[in-house]
């Protein structure tokens, strides 16, 4: 994009008027942003310049005495943001999600089996649901446990198909393994969040905490990322409309039927997607190159179900 500055011919100066400082063409380019970005980097080094518009170009221009200093910075500028934004949005593709999905549904029906047997003779809805006074006192692996309990078969179908959903989505968009383990971890999260604002006997189980942090880390990481990409204004705030209807849609609105026979906790709905979103944006901070490497991707992907068994063992 940038031109050499010895191609360039100097404007000539009237031999019989003031002397007028002389400016040469730096650069030009059709998009205004890259334009107004080149700008702020003469701003930057504090020399003077000149932007306009012709035929459709935005062309930069300098004083020659500045010109060689100039074109050097902005080649330097170029060099170091060659690589940035990032092409593409998404670090994995259909089979990192299938991954997800299989992780998410192995963990959630493992659990679900040991339960409705009551294997090894025991009540695993008592030892694992989540109350509210006691993971505050301590009892931190109810918020993990109480995401891998059901009260009955719609509530774990639900939870499992509506999972498997968003942990596809975000599964190729951060990786298998990372995508995993966030969703859980913020799921858990979200639960110990709901316990300090409700009192101390609120009990509740279920994967929709999960469920909802999925929504939430999707939503966010997909608007960071869009806004790096410098994608336009609708595009980068899609996801956040699209997030918020589903939550309020999904998980925040109540039911009035007269047949509902359990209630809903919409308290952990709202602190689960609140816990997801932050993951996201956390997600969203590193390069693509990063989370996928081999090492961390595998290494997640082993947490995700440690957290379980590691929970459990206190449970039981």
């Amino acid at each position: 994009m940038l031109q050499s500055t010895e191609d360039l011919p100097l404007q000539p100066a009237d031999p019989d008027g003031p002397e007028l400082p002389q400016w040469v063409e730096l650069a030009r380019t059709r998009d205004r942003r890259t334009a107004r970005d080149l700008s702020l980097v003469m701003s930057s080094m504090g020399l003077e310049h000149g932007l306009f518009e012709q035929r459709g170009e935005m062309i930069l221009v300098v004083q020659s005495e500045h010109a060689a200093r100039a074109a050097d910075e902005l080649q330097r500028y170029e060099r170091e943001n060659a690589n940035w934004p990032p092409r593409g949005e998404a670090l994995g593709n259909l089979s990192e999600g299938l991954i997800g999905v299989f992780g998410w549904a192995a963990i959630l029906g493992t659990v679900e089996l040991l339960s409705r047997t009551q294997a090894m003779g025991l009540d695993w809805i008592q030892r694992g649901r989540g109350v509210a006074s006691r993971e505050l006192d301590g009892e931190v692996w109810r918020a993990i446990t109480g995401l891998s309990l059901h009260l009955d078969l719609p509530h774990f179908l639900s939870n499992l198909v509506f999972g498997a959903l968003f942990t596809l989505l975000v599964c190729e968009l951060i990786g298998a393994g990372l995508g995993l383990s966030l969703i859980f971890a913020s799921g858990a999260l979200g639960n110990l969040l709901n316990s300090l604002l409700q009192p101390g006997e609120h009990a509740s189980i279920g994967a929709s905490t999960a469920v909802f942090a999925a929504l939430g880390l999707l939503v966010t990481y997909q608007w960071r990322r869009r806004d790096q990409l410098r994608q336009g204004r609708f595009r980068r705030w899609a996801p956040l409309f699209a997030g918020a209807f589903l939550l309020a849609s999904l998980g925040l609105t109540p039911d009035t039927r007269e047949t509902a026979v359990r209630a809903v906790d919409y308290g952990a709905h709202a602190t689960g997607f609140l816990a997801g979103a932050l993951a996201g944006c956390r997600a969203s901070l590193f390069r693509v190159r990063q989370l996928a490497r081999p090492a961390l991707q595998t290494s997640a992907l082993v947490l995700a179900p440690l957290l379980f068994i590691l929970a459990w063992s206190f449970a039981l």
